[in-house]
């Protein structure tokens, strides 16, 4: 792929094919910490991407802390691996929130309801990744091609992306 929109569509079918990743917080003591999340996007814009939570979860301490943020999804081969580079919080102010809602928590619901004692659906809330960078690794390619895509090129990130 050569060109900056064919990196961001194959990245972006990527994650509507295969929609559960790994997604990377920073925690108040500055360690990372993964966990396997499933996304969504509003059409086709890898721009930003949607993910549901607990609103008691470790995650949006971290994001309260220090809102940076990495995904990474792939194919069942890893073949094709996307990272998503940005910075993440939780919002309440979605168009289509019920089109992601009904994407998202046939997801959560197997693990957030059980590991979490039943967590009713309030409990919940969106998390809007805004997406600075896209790499895309094709390791099908010889030799292996990494290709990375910069969205945002403005100097200084907006007040609630800083770390406090």
């Amino acid at each position: 792929m050569t060109r900056d929109s064919d990196v961001l569509t194959r990245s972006a079918s990527l994650i509507q094919q295969h929609g559960t990743g790994l997604m990377t917080t920073v925690d108040p003591d500055g360690m990372p910490c993964s966990r396997y999340m499933t996304a969504a996007m509003l059409g086709t814009n890898v721009r930003q991407l949607y993910c549901l939570t607990v609103i008691h979860g470790r995650k949006l301490d971290h994001l309260r802390h220090n809102a940076a943020v990495c995904w990474v999804f792939a194919d069942p081969d890893r073949e094709e691996v996307v990272t998503l580079y940005g910075f993440a919080r939780a919002v309440d102010d979605i168009i289509n929130a019920e089109n992601l809602w009904d994407q998202l928590i046939r997801h959560v619901e197997p693990y957030g309801l059980s590991m979490l004692g039943q967590q009713a659906a309030s409990e919940y809330c969106f998390v809007r990744t805004e997406v600075d960078a896209v790499e895309y690794l094709d390791c099908r390619a010889t030799p292996i091609r990494t290709r990375r895509v910069q969205i945002r090129h403005d100097a200084v990130a907006p007040a609630w992306h800083r770390p406090r």
